[in-house]
Formats: C-alpha cells, structure tokens, sequence
C-alpha cells in the first residue's frame, strides 16, 4: 500500500525538502529564459516524471493535483502567486500582465537571486534536470500543456477515469500518482515507497 503523505494543504516543508526545492528552483531559473510560474510549474511535473522512470522517486516531492492546466502543485503555486513564498532565498517573483502571452491577466516572473547551488543533488540528478530543460525549456507554458495533456498522460488518464469536468472550477482536489508510472516495475516502486516514508518522516519532525 502507497505510503500516505501529501504536502498540498500546508506550508511546513521540512529544511531538506525546502532546500532542494530552493535550490532545483533556483537552478531552473538561472537556466531558463523568461521563467514563468506557468512554465516553472510544467518543467518541475516533467522533471520528477523523468526522474521517477529513471531511477523511481521524483527529485522534487511536491504534490500535484489535476488542474485544467494540466498537473499543478497547489502549495507552491500559491506561496507564489500570494507573496508568501517560504523559497525568498532563492528567487523573486515578480508580476506582470500579459506575461508570456497576450490573453492578459497577471503572470508570475520567477528570477533567481541566487548563485547556482545544486549540493542536494547528485550528479546524476543534475543530468536529469539539464536534460529535460534541454528538450522543453525553449518551449511556451502553452506548448508545455498540450505535452502534460496528451493521451498516454497521467493527466489525462485521471480526468478520464474520473469524468473530470472544468466547468465549474479549473481546480481540483484529485492528486496525481506518480508511483503509476513504475507501477509494472517492482523494483523501482519498492524505492519509491521507502523514500516516501523517509520524506514523511521528514514532514513530521520539521
């Protein structure tokens, strides 16, 4: 059974998690051009999703629920869009409106404000990271969606199986299981689970 653990209703990252999440933050923005919250939150769902078929466990442990806008982790997303960002160390948020496109609104501009720190990951980690910003960081948060949308997704899987309906509200409760993706490999699912309850036990003492 899937060890239970969900950071989407609180704000009390344990200082490793917080620190990893600074810093992949921080990194992305300090590689990407024209970093948005949109696109910043697409690049972290496709970076864990890499590095869950790679090696089982995603590098970022955020907890993503399914949006109209494809897989969105709801914690960090409104740290940054209220201004009450735990990751201040990190990066600055800016608003702008219009943002990356011109259907208006206020878009969040993520800038770094950090040198590049990447201690709390491993090398090979690090390649995963460079290897997805490689292939989707040139491409527009709307180019990004319609990737995070298509058939073969864990999105989409969940709003099928779920009769998942948007128009009342763009959000909702149901949280993405990344551990799906492994689910035919046993190997990889038994790390999945044990870092799951180490990342608990983290939770719980922070």
């Amino acid at each position: 059974m899937t060890p239970s653990f969900n950071f989407a209703n609180t704000f009390s990252f344990s200082e490793v998690h917080k620190e990893r999440v600074g810093q992949l933050i921080n990194y992305l923005a300090l590689k990407v051009g024209n970093l948005y919250c949109t696109k910043l939150i697409k690049l972290l769902y496709i970076i864990d999703e890499e590095s869950i078929h790679s090696s089982g466990t995603p590098l970022s442990w955020l907890t993503y629920k399914v949006y109209q806008m494809g897989p969105v982790p709801e914690q960090l997303w409104y740290s940054i869009k209220d201004g009450n960002s735990i990751f201040d160390d990190y990066f600055d948020v800016n608003e702008e409106k219009g943002g990356y496109n011109e259907k208006g609104g206020i878009q969040y501009r993520i800038t770094a404000i950090s040198k590049e720190e990447m201690s709390e990951f491993s090398r090979r980690e690090v390649k995963i990271i460079d290897s997805v910003i490689s292939v989707f960081g040139g491409k527009t948060p709307d180019q990004l969606i319609e990737y995070l949308h298509r058939e073969e997704s864990l999105w989409y899987k969940m709003v099928s199986e779920n009769e998942i309906s948007f128009e009342k509200s763009l959000a909702t409760p149901h949280i993405i299981d990344l551990s799906q993706l492994i689910s035919n490999d046993k190997f990889k699912l038994d790390i999945y689970h044990d870092a799951a309850e180490e990342i608990n036990l983290l939770e719980t003492l922070s």
